[in-house]
């Protein structure tokens, strides 16, 4: 997996900004495989849906239904879509990842730990 090989800390609630930018540039990087520095938005939700899926894989996260990831691509379009560029930058990319993912994913485990309890 793309993020398996990033030495990231067993328990995501743990990562620090560090390994949330790694993650952030694996990810990225694996969608731009002609290293421009550009993200279309299309393909957000195949990057949401590979990242969720490493997370359930690698760190025993609480499986996320495609859909999630689904509506995650569509609130980063639509908060995108204020842009006038065509292409996310890494530098574009890496606030939405911030608080997209990793917010929500924490607060998905956080949940999910409390209702287990």
């Amino acid at each position: 997996g793309t993020l398996q090989n990033l030495k990231l800390p067993d328990y995501p609630e743990d990562w620090k900004d560090k390994h949330i930018i790694k993650c952030a540039y694996a990810l990225f990087d694996q969608h731009d495989p002609n290293d421009e520095d550009s993200l279309n938005p299309k393909e957000l939700p195949a990057l949401l849906r590979n990242f969720t899926s490493e997370m359930h894989l690698f760190w025993d996260c609480p499986k996320v239904a495609p859909e999630w990831s689904d509506d995650i691509a569509k609130d980063l379009t639509l908060k995108y879509e204020k842009s006038t560029a065509k292409t996310l930058t890494f530098r574009e990319f890496l606030p939405l990842f911030e608080e997209f993912f990793i917010a929500r994913y924490k607060k998905t485990i956080a949940a999910a730990g409390t209702a287990a309890q």
